[in-house]
């Protein structure tokens, strides 16, 4: 599946930024405070991942987390008020890294969990991938974790890249505000 054209992304990026108000799939409004370029330096260099162009232009333009499908893109650096408390983008990435080391499986590195579902599920960005494809990652199924087919199972192609899944949801969000 081919990642919009980044006239497309801009696209998106420039309405979720000129909304006043945005929120998640769980219905919570509060206006967006973009992340700081130093914010957003220091989450890169703490992962030791590089964000796509999309990715870097969501978190300085639109807001720090806090919109989306789900309970909304995780924010970076619990900074500002638009992070969910005690979940931060970094805080996840670093947990599920060592959590997959101690079951003796390797997360992949430039796979960033990106957005809460809650019950530890997550949308997940391969940031080495240009063409934005996500993730699911669900851990909730019978394999014991020492099985070697766990972390296959639990993180499966999700069919659908960043701009499109997030283009989906600004949809809904218009159609539901009959904007659209």
């Amino acid at each position: 599946m081919a990642s919009a054209s980044n006239s497309e992304g801009l696209a998106i990026v420039r309405e979720l930024s000129a909304r006043k108000t945005l929120g998640t799939d769980l219905g919570e409004l509060r206006v967006r405070v973009p992340a700081g370029a130093a914010d957003l330096a220091r989450t890169e260099g703490l992962i030791g991942v590089r964000f796509p162009w999309f990715l870097r232009a969501l978190f300085l333009e639109v807001g720090n987390g806090g919109f989306g499908p789900g309970y909304g893109v995780m924010g970076i650096c619990l900074a500002g008020a638009d992070a969910r408390p005690g979940i931060s983008l970094e805080e996840t990435h670093l947990e599920h890294s060592a959590w997959c080391a101690e079951c003796g499986f390797d997360w992949p590195k430039d796979l960033v969990p990106l957005i809460d579902h809650g019950c530890g599920i997550y949308t997940c960005l391969d940031c080495a991938d240009e063409e934005l494809n996500l993730h699911e990652y669900d851990p909730n199924f019978e394999l014991e974790e020492t099985d070697p087919q766990w972390l296959k199972q639990a993180l499966r192609p999700l069919g659908k890249t960043l701009e499109g899944l997030l283009g989906e949801w600004l949809a809904r969000v218009k159609a539901s505000c009959g904007r659209g």
